[in-house]
């Protein structure tokens, strides 16, 4: 099949740019093990592959409109299938030391997702709007989900998860509790998945990943 120059350079573009994430990740995480930078690398590049795969469908079809609703539809069912937005602005807050303490790859995502019952349903879903909005300023201006993170609106947001959930967990002993669970079974449906691939210390797990939260929660690394 003879690829048009305007099609090279879309390839191009594609390839460049999941190297680039690639790149960024390992220079970011060079400890990082094979079993938790892989899911990762998986979970960043996603939407640069399926970006990829589109323009190659479109050269397929013949059709470049289809090439771009088809990125589009792509783009934005992969960002409504991450980890829940509220979960994960307020993580990447901490995420990096969170990797650099070596926890369990499935520790994070439960940490994440432990804000929707520590900030309250009300609290949770004007963060969930806010997020919302930003994704489509975002979405119609050309930024890709990292640089919405990092822009300064996106910012705003994770720090005030981040300093209501610090206050709730003040508030109450039993978070800690309320954790331990959460993490316990999030690692126990792991080990049933991956029953007999890869033998996990739960309770060494839990308690090790516990502490490096609750560790940097009390130090207020995002005040």
């Amino acid at each position: 099949m003879e690829l048009k120059p305007e099609d090279k350079i879309r390839i191009h573009q594609a390839r460049k740019a999941i190297l680039r994430k690639l790149y960024k990740i390992l220079k970011v995480n060079p400890r990082l093990k094979e079993d938790k930078a892989l899911p990762l690398m998986e979970a960043e590049t996603s939407t640069l592959f399926d970006q990829l795969f589109s323009v190659f469908e479109g050269i397929v079809t013949h059709d470049p409109d289809t090439v771009k609703t088809k990125a589009h539809a792509r783009k934005r069912t992969q960002q409504n299938s991450r980890s829940e937005h509220v979960g994960r602005f307020f993580i990447h807050v901490m995420e990096q030391k969170l990797h650099d303490a070596d926890l369990h790859s499935c520790v994070v995502p439960a940490l994440a997702h432990s804000v929707s019952v520590m900030i309250g349903v009300e609290a949770y879903n004007q963060f969930q709007e806010k997020i919302n909005r930003l994704i489509e300023f975002a979405e119609s201006h050309g930024f890709d989900y990292d640089q919405m993170l990092a822009s300064k609106p996106g910012q705003e947001i994770m720090k005030s998860i981040y300093t209501l959930y610090r206050s709730e967990m003040k508030k109450s002993p039993a978070v800690e509790e309320k954790l331990r669970k959460r993490l316990d079974e999030a690692l126990v449906q792991y080990s049933i998945r991956n029953e007999g691939k890869e033998n996990v210390n739960i309770e060494e797990e839990v308690e090790k990943g516990l502490q490096a939260f609750v560790r940097l929660i009390q130090k207020g690394i995002a005040a």
